[in-house]
């Protein structure tokens, strides 16, 4: 961190120094000083101590330090103006006489002043900002990382109970070996689900995410088509049924992300409503085209709508964990949808009616 503040103060310094050369004479010298008066940058090289240097004093003690007198490097007449900035002292010197000191001293006094003030104040809230993300970023991850550790440690548990009462199981009849076969078997698919969905996840956070994206004219008819076919064999399963209406639109995006996210939807709605019949529609509205999967469910309590979209927040936890959901699907969703500048929505009326969608 420290690093990159020192590159930026000296990227901030060369345009300070760009700036005053264009309004005062080109032989302008710009010193950048620590706060024992070691030179950190010089324009023209130098590297003497300024320690005792009347305007380098006057900066420390947070007075203006501005004054008139020779060079001792140069042994000419120069008029000298340092300001102290957190651990550095900034020293501008500019060539001057008798006759002209006053009104450069005033022009140039309102120039820094100017400059270094709008400069800082820049740099200030730049920093400040970098340092509030880095601090979400943290938490974030902190949070992320609690989630998933808390995701995967209950099939592992299971997975690894089962193994040891299998490897020590001389005693156990054939259903009781079947059922915790079966325990290792439902529990390895679960881990090999959430695994897909944290890489996936990642991918769509990933700054690449963006430019590796496919974008084309997409039929609207052919996504929700090939959706509805790829529930419909699951759905007829879970005695449900799923009607398609459509219409004859298209968008510009990445068919196969299109896709994964009304998959998503539509399976949510299969695996958590408790509806006996969804519809997977897809309209216009204005300017814009509205994927929507209805269901006519148990629905959602209007708390828990604003969450739905965050990674692995569940409404029933322990239902969502036995019927097989990883809770990060829907967080898949608003990364798809965001990467195509669009937006989710969800309503719901307990016992009649929840939408799940988005608009593009």
């Amino acid at each position: 961190m420290r690093s990159k503040v020192t590159s930026v103060v000296f990227a901030a310094l060369a345009a300070l120094a760009f700036a005053a050369l264009v309004v005062i004479p080109p032989a302008t010298r710009l010193t950048v000083l620590d706060l024992e008066g070691r030179v950190v940058y010089d324009s023209d090289g130098a590297n003497d101590s300024h320690a005792d240097r009347v305007e380098f004093k006057s900066a420390l003690a947070g007075k203006a330090g501005t004054v008139i007198r020779s060079s001792q490097t140069t042994h000419t007449e120069l008029l000298y103006s340092a300001k102290r900035f957190g651990r550095y002292v900034i020293r501008l010197a500019i060539p001057c006489d008798s006759v002209l000191a006053p009104i450069l001293m005033a022009r140039f006094g309102f120039i820094v002043a100017g400059v270094l003030g709008a400069l800082m104040a820049v740099l200030v809230l730049r920093f400040r900002r970098k340092i509030d993300t880095a601090k979400a970023n943290e938490e974030f991850r902190r949070a992320f990382t609690a989630n998933v550790t808390h995701e995967l440690r209950t099939p592992l548990t299971s997975i690894l109970g089962a193994a040891e009462m299998l490897n020590d199981g001389s005693a156990l009849t054939s259903d009781e070996r079947d059922e915790l076969v079966g325990i290792i078997r439902d529990q390895s698919t679960r881990l090999d689900v959430l695994s897909k969905d944290i890489l996936v996840l990642a991918r769509l956070e990933g700054a690449e995410a963006a430019r590796e994206m496919n974008r084309e004219t997409v039929s609207c008819r052919q996504l929700g088509e090939r959706v509805h076919a790829l529930v419909r064999l699951k759905a007829k399963m879970l005695g449900v049924t799923v009607a398609l209406e459509v219409e004859d639109l298209s968008v510009c995006g990445d068919r196969k992300l299109l896709e994964e996210a009304l998959l998503n939807l539509v399976e949510n709605a299969l695996r958590y409503s408790g509806s006996e019949k969804i519809v997977l529609r897809i309209a216009s509205e204005g300017n814009r085209v509205v994927f929507s999967v209805i269901d006519y469910g148990i629905g959602i309590a209007a708390e828990h709508l604003p969450r739905l979209f965050e990674r692995f927040y569940r409404v029933d936890k322990a239902r969502s964990r036995s019927l097989g959901g990883t809770g990060l699907g829907l967080a898949i969703v608003k990364h798809i949808v965001q990467l195509h500048q669009g937006e989710v929505f969800v309503t719901s009326r307990p016992g009649d009616q929840t939408v799940f969608g988005f608009k593009l």
